[in-house]
């Protein structure tokens, strides 16, 4: 409802006035009445005016000189003027301080309504241009296109006052707004311009109307009166539980060196710091943490390669350990280092090393390039340990399973070459050198790989050849012996009954 202010000394008009015009279906109500220009201007100090209907002619001041009065400290206000005057001088005058009616004694009711409805159209526009015009001139103030003296003024006409000569500002950023770009089924998805203006309306519910939006993303507020941060932190609370996103908000100090935009730039550098303090909170304004020894980009060289030798090695406790030593160390370099840049530092050592490993990034299970532009967007490093974490996780893994298959490949290839030359000298050293690798190398391998030992499994094909050809009865048994690599006759019978329980010949006579 817009408020109306009635002034006229004829109480007969004014009790008309207030009886037969139907305000509340215009959309008005009626906040006072008064007989004279004094006492409508103590009525209208302390309660809001949107239209002051006013007869002209009155005792000791005018209605034309009430609406000037009005207008300083109610700027929004519309005037419109009832008088049995039709004196061209009044009309001039009216039209001067920008009236929105003038009505003459006697006058039909409809008339007046009518001159009422078109005083509501022009206040119904008015309201809706308000928010745009206040955000207008509040970046405009922030951003320093116009002087403190020129913004207050700008104001008084939208009916709003500043409530401190040197606010603090708050910028609130909606978390992760590429999260509602990419995902088709977020209620925000295409309409974030929306969440940037329920933000710009909740501050206004929360007392603080002088917001403006910045970006697609974005929203700076003056935070004119004392409890600004904690009304702040009350909001970062209300749009966390009523929508599906959350928000952060840097704040300024106030009264920064006598300079809002001084304010703004702190809001700005405290919001920055959502990378180490993380998000869906507010950030004030805070002089630098002091560490008590000096760190550089250098140092966490040495934590990402000792971080690498562990998934090389398939350490997973020692890769959980690795990933929370290195980000606690970054956690260090606050102030030194931006969220983008740590990101694709991060990045840039992963690909560097893999490299060393003939292995991709792309290789990566589920990488792509989107995943990585991910990392990019990732706000705080929490987050980039937790990506981090599974990334390394998933190379340990990675390079394990290509190991494994290497191992297999090469035990293959070490089975083949002993089953051709079971007759042949096949020590260990002898195949380990075959195969390029030092004998202890080659022997854990082999261990690992097949459960047994190289000597145990090099003997217990000989003996299961043996038996093979023990069933051709054309060969001598110290021809079998020499076929699958025993020199000695007695040695092959040993081996021979520790597996089958008989001697060579004893087993021949039995099959």
């Amino acid at each position: 409802m817009y408020q109306v202010l009635l002034v006229d000394d004829d109480r007969m008009d004014l009790e008309g006035l207030v009886r037969l015009i139907p305000w509340e279906s215009l959309g008005m109500a009626v906040c006072g009445t008064a007989s004279n220009a004094y006492d409508a201007l103590d009525l209208a100090e302390g309660r809001p005016v949107d239209l002051l209907v006013s007869d002209i002619k009155m005792p000791a001041m005018t209605g034309l000189e009430l609406a000037e009065r009005l207008a300083s400290f109610h700027p929004g206000a519309r005037f419109l003027f009832v008088s049995a005057y039709e004196d061209f001088h009044y009309a001039k005058q009216a039209i001067a301080i920008h009236a929105s009616g003038y009505v003459t004694k006697p006058y039909d009711n409809r008339e007046l309504v009518s001159a009422l409805e078109r005083v509501r159209a022009d206040l119904d526009k008015e309201r809706k241009r308000k928010p745009m015009l206040v955000a207008d001139a509040v970046r405009e103030w922030l951003e320093g296109e116009r002087e403190a003296e020129a913004f207050e003024g700008a104001l008084r006409e939208y009916g709003l006052a500043l409530g401190a000569r040197a606010p603090a500002v708050g910028i609130a950023e909606i978390d992760d707004p590429w999260r509602i770009h990419a995902d088709p089924e977020h209620p925000y998805h295409g309409r974030i311009g929306e969440a940037v203006r329920l933000i710009v309306r909740m501050c206004g519910e929360a007392g603080y109307p002088l917001a403006c939006p910045l970006g697609d993303h974005r929203v700076a507020v003056i935070l004119d009166k004392p409890e600004g941060a904690a009304r702040m932190e009350e909001l970062v609370t209300a749009v966390g539980a009523r929508e599906p996103f959350t928000i952060t908000v840097g704040i300024g100090r106030p009264g920064a060196g006598g300079d809002v935009r001084e304010s703004y730039r702190q809001a700005s550098e405290a919001l920055s710091c959502k990378l180490f303090y993380g998000k869906n909170r507010t950030i004030e304004t805070a002089p630098a943490r002091r560490h008590e020894h000096r760190t550089n980009a250098a140092d966490l060289d040495g934590l990402f390669e000792q971080l690498f030798v562990a998934a090389a090695g398939y350490d997973l406790p020692r890769i959980e350990d690795g990933v929370e030593a290195l980000f606690r160390y970054a956690a260090l370099l606050n102030g030194k280092i931006k969220a983008n840049h740590f990101a694709m530092f991060v990045l840039s050592k992963m690909d560097a090393h893999l490299g060393t490993l003939n292995v991709g990034l792309l290789e990566l299970p589920e990488a792509d390039w989107q995943s990585f532009d991910e990392l990019a967007r990732l706000e705080t490093l929490d987050e980039m340990r937790m990506w981090f974490r599974r990334r390394m996780l998933e190379v340990s893994e990675l390079l394990q399973e290509r190991k494994t298959k290497k191992g297999r490949r090469l035990i293959e290839e070490v089975e083949a070459f002993v089953r051709g030359r079971l007759a042949d000298r096949l020590t260990l050293r002898d195949v380990a050198d075959r195969f390029a690798f030092s004998p202890n190398y080659f022997g854990h391998l082999f261990k690992e790989e097949t459960g047994e030992k190289f000597t145990d499994y090099v003997t217990r094909l000989r003996i299961e050849k043996a038996k093979e050809l023990l069933g051709d009865p054309k060969l001598r048994v110290f021809e079998v012996a020499h076929q699958v690599g025993f020199k000695k006759i007695a040695h092959f019978s040993v081996q021979f009954k520790q597996v089958y329980g008989l001697s060579p010949g004893d087993y021949r006579k039995q099959s």
